[in-house]
């Protein structure tokens, strides 16, 4: 598992590198996984909400 991880990781970071730079480049603030089960590979900072709900609860 660890070598196979070791061996996907650079391939997934130019891959996700590439669809932010997509995305940046046209304006988007979403992107959806349609083949996976992961569901979003991109969003924008801007709908990041976790600073927000840490605020709600009390988490620093």
């Amino acid at each position: 598992f660890l070598k196979r991880q070791e061996l996907v990781a650079p391939v997934q970071e130019k891959v996700f590198s590439a669809i932010e730079d997509f995305a940046a480049d046209r304006g988007y603030d979403l992107i959806f996984d349609k083949a996976g089960s992961t569901g979003l590979l991109f969003t924008s900072d801007e709908y990041d909400k976790t600073a927000d709900l840490k605020k709600r609860l009390g988490v620093k």
